[in-house]
């Protein structure tokens, strides 16, 4: 409900902000899908199952990600955070001063969104890309290190999606806090209560995924390309509720942890 009221109170601009940030989002993703194809297609026929090139295109593959979730993210967080962030607060803000604000501190938010995917999830696309070239060298077989390197790196994954969860929110709201400890600060914050909060919501969107696929029909899998009206719309319900529970955590942790 917190979240709904603070929409409301800056409809208008969270819309716009909505609306930018998908079509950012959407242009940028076909850039990256273009440039994977194009780099998948330029690989030599001869050199596709050399472990050298799987490995060098799993590794650009990645990157590119990376810099295409901390920027799109970067460029939705930036928007949508400072109008909710405002109407939680019960003050009003216009379209223009939310886009320079936006456009001003989303530098750090792309620098943070960066960090985050780097701590994250690169250790498990190292793991992959050692345990592919020993696998490659006969070694693999000889030995559980990868297989169990790889659990582990998997679990760390979604403990640092957790710990960090704030660090977007941080760079955005805290300027004075240097941008590379914002995963510091992030930690802080999640700390006592934090990442519990984000379990439970995490949990309750699974099981409202559960739910949704029960009435449509839909596999979880396939409900985000689903074609159904009432998927899609409780989808979107979904991810507005989902950013704007992130932003009143974030600005209720600020309070409670100071």
């Amino acid at each position: 409900m917190d979240t709904l009221v603070a929409i409301k109170t800056n409809a208008v601009t969270y819309v716009v902000s909505v609306a930018a940030a998908v079509v950012v989002s959407i242009l940028t993703g076909a850039l990256l899908i273009t440039v994977v194809l194009a780099a998948a297609v330029s690989i030599p026929l001869a050199s596709r199952t050399n472990p050298g090139a799987v490995i060098g295109v799993i590794v650009m593959v990645v990157a590119l990600f990376t810099l295409w979730y901390a920027f799109s993210g970067a460029f939705m967080l930036s928007f949508t955070a400072l109008a909710l962030y405002a109407g939680a607060g019960g003050q009003k803000s216009t379209i223009p001063e939310t886009m320079h604000e936006g456009f001003v501190r989303m530098k750090r938010v792309v620098v943070a969104g960066i960090l985050v995917v780097a701590v994250a999830l690169w250790p498990l696309i190292a793991t992959i890309a050692a345990g592919f070239a020993l696998y490659n060298s006969g070694g693999a077989a000889a030995t559980p290190w990868p297989f169990l390197i790889g659990i582990a790196a998997i679990i760390w994954l979604y403990i640092a999606l957790l710990r960090y969860a704030l660090a977007p929110y941080v760079a955005l709201f805290e300027p004075d806090v240097p941008v590379m400890k914002v995963l510091s600060r992030s930690k802080q914050l999640m700390l006592k209560g934090g990442q519990w909060f984000v379990v439970k919501g995490i949990g309750l969107i699974f099981l409202v995924s559960i739910l949704l696929g029960m009435v449509s029909g839909s596999q979880l899998r396939v409900q985000s390309g689903s074609s159904n009206l009432v998927v899609n719309v409780v989808s979107i319900v979904i991810t507005i509720l989902a950013n704007g529970s992130l932003v009143l955590l974030y600005r209720n942790r600020k309070m409670v942890r100071g």
